[in-house]
């Protein structure tokens, strides 16, 4: 039978695989929907280990013309340690601040320093040409440990000096793996959301050999970097979000259901 009205995921099992802290926002979207929502989290955040590289990029704010941050992680740890030495959104009043989405923009709002740009697409691809002309600039990206130099490598390419600092650590969380599995196994998960690559690795991973248990579970996924590397990881893609947001995630999850009978 399949769910209608305002309450499409009505009968549905969702595990969303978000980091602990993020959870709520996407479990409160999906259960409005009528979800069951299962939080099995497959990755977790660290501070770095060693900040002072951190710590210098903030005494040293003054030098940047824009800082970038491109995840609320990002925002969160930054601001962490930006009041652990004293400051507040002041710090960040000279140069300009970018975000690579609503998410990561709210994240900036909340503390006081609203973004002055962010990208029309929730991409860190569409970051560089968001910023305009940046010859000559001196851009800041404090992002995770794992995370990819292509962002970096478009900004030097078109002639920005670049510092990249890390802000937080992206480490596995292995806790929930006999819970998923029971999940799997008891045939209550019809989709898991994934919202991030290091949450679409850290899934495959999680699960090893009991992988193929998701073959009858739709996978979507909030972008293209996340589907491309849950393919990687060997896992089966079903949609992936035309807008990158958790907005648009819910919005995929709810059209990977639709007109689809439930066996």
């Amino acid at each position: 039978m399949t769910a209608m009205g305002d309450r499409p995921l009505a009968g549905k099992g969702v595990v969303i695989t978000r980091g602990r802290e993020q959870a709520a926002e996407l479990a409160r979207r999906l259960e409005a929907l009528g979800a069951t929502v299962y939080p099995i989290p497959t990755i977790r955040f660290e501070p770095p280990e060693d900040t002072t590289p951190l710590d210098r990029a903030i005494l040293e704010l003054g030098g940047f013309d824009w800082v970038v941050f491109t995840s609320p992680n990002g925002v969160r740890f930054f601001w962490a340690r930006l009041k652990a030495l004293g400051f507040g959104a002041e710090r960040l009043a000279r140069p300009k601040v970018a975000a690579v989405g609503p998410g990561t923009a709210a994240e900036l709002a909340h503390r006081g320093r609203p973004p002055d740009v962010v990208p029309p697409e929730a991409l860190t691809a569409r970051i560089p040409d968001a910023l305009g002309d940046v010859r000559g600039r001196r851009i800041l990206l404090p992002r995770t440990d794992i995370a990819g130099p292509e962002l970096a490598e478009a900004l030097r390419a078109a002639g920005a000096d670049v510092a990249e600092v890390v802000a937080y650590r992206t480490l596995p969380e292995t806790a929930g793996r006999d819970e998923l599995i029971r999940l799997l196994e008891g045939g209550r998960v019809d989709a898991v959301a994934l919202t991030s690559a290091s949450t679409a690795r850290n899934l495959a991973a999680l699960l090893g050999p009991a992988r193929p248990r998701l073959e009858r579970v739709k996978i979507v996924c909030i972008g293209p970097a996340t589907a491309r590397a849950a393919a990687e990881a060997g896992l089966k893609v079903d949609l992936v979000a035309g807008v990158h947001t958790l907005e648009g995630l819910v919005r995929a999850v709810v059209e990977a259901f639709r007109a689809v009978p439930k066996a």
